[in-house]
C-alpha cells in the first residue's frame, strides 16, 4: 500500500468522523 493511498483513507475517515459530530 502506498503512503498516498494510506493518506487518502485517513482523509476519508476524518471526513466521516466530522459528519458524525
Amino acid at each position: 500500500m502506498t503512503s498516498e493511498k494510506k493518506a487518502n483513507i485517513r482523509h476519508m475517515m476524518f471526513k466521516m468522523l466530522n459528519k458524525s459530530f
